[in-house]
This record gives C-alpha cells, sequence and structure tokens, in this order.
C-alpha cells in the first residue's frame, strides 16, 4: 500500500489468485484478513470528509506498518474495508496478529488533529484450504462473511471463520 488508495481491486485480487497458486503448489499456509472500520460514516458525519480521508490515511499506516513482514500484502479493497494477505500463516496464528491488530489500532491515536477520535475494526479471518476454496471467489468470501459475523456479534471483534463452519 503505498498511500490511503487501493491497490486496485483486479491487482489485489491477481495477488490473491497468485498466493492461493503458490500455497497450493507448495502445500504452504495462506491466511487472509478482511477488515472493515467500524461506524466509519458516523466518523465522516460527526468530523467532516477531511478528518475522515486522515482516518483512511492514518489506519493504512498503522497496517502498513503492523503487516510489514516477507509477502504481507495489506490492500485497501473499497471504502472502508480492507484485506491483508498473510502468507505462511495458518488461522489460529492469523486470528492473534488480528487481535493485537485490533487492540494495538484502538490505543492509537491515527489522527493527530483529533488525539481522543480512536477506531475500532471488525476483522475477519481464514485460512486458504484448495479443497475447499475451488472458486475465484471462495476464500475471499469466507473471510468476508466471518467479517459480517464479527459486526454482527456487536463489531470491535476478531472472527474467524473456522467458528461458522463448527
Amino acid at each position: 500500500m503505498a498511500d490511503h488508495r487501493d491497490l486496485g481491486g483486479s491487482v489485489f485480487v491477481a495477488e490473491l489468485e497468485r498466493a492461493q497458486a503458490e500455497a497450493t503448489t507448495l502445500r504452504s499456509p495462506l491466511s487472509l484478513l478482511v477488515i472493515d472500520i467500524d461506524h466509519f460514516k458516523q466518523i465522516n458525519d460527526q468530523h467532516g470528509h477531511a478528518i475522515g480521508d486522515r482516518c483512511l490515511i492514518g489506519f493504512s499506516e498503522q497496517l502498513r506498518h503492523v503487516f510489514a513482514g516477507l509477502g504481507e500484502l495489506p490492500a485497501r479493497l473499497g471504502g472502508e474495508e480492507f484485506a491483508v494477505l498473510l502468507p505462511g500463516h495458518r488461522e489460529a496464528q492469523a486470528t492473534l496478529r488480528a487481535e493485537a491488530f485490533r487492540v494495538g489500532l484502538a490505543a492509537a491515536a491515527v489522527v493527530p488533529e483529533l488525539p481522543e477520535l480512536r477506531i475500532r475494526v471488525s476483522i475477519g479471518v481464514a485460512e486458504f484450504t484448495p479443497e475447499r476454496h475451488t472458486g475465484n471467489d471462495a476464500f475471499l468470501i469466507e473471510a468476508d462473511r466471518a467479517l459480517y459475523r464479527a459486526k454482527y456479534e456487536g463489531r470491535d471483534r476478531v472472527c474467524p471463520a473456522s467458528m461458522s463452519r463448527t
């Protein structure tokens, strides 16, 4: 993520497909986080779109800083929704990293002009399994469903996809 703008849907999708192919070939783990900034519309409504934009920039910087490991790819999917590809991570490890990010973000002042403004996020986590994720979008859809479960359960939380399958 060079800045707060997205990689472009097709670029992220191409990278996601490449990572899935590599994970299949190498039989290596791959996880995906889908992240949504909670109540972002409220931030825009209460503080204006300029502060909303600063929020997105500050959030992107935090995301890029925390997920800077080899092959890790944070990207903006659109609006206030982001994703992170985590090669080499099983779902449990990715869930721990997502939770640490969520907690750290809630304590950070991402907009220097408004140090009291705290960002909360909901995060869905999924691990790629070639046998289960046979369609092009199946992996992303599973992570997105876990995100919506996090939102449904009250937001400001991390939900692994495996909890929905049991």
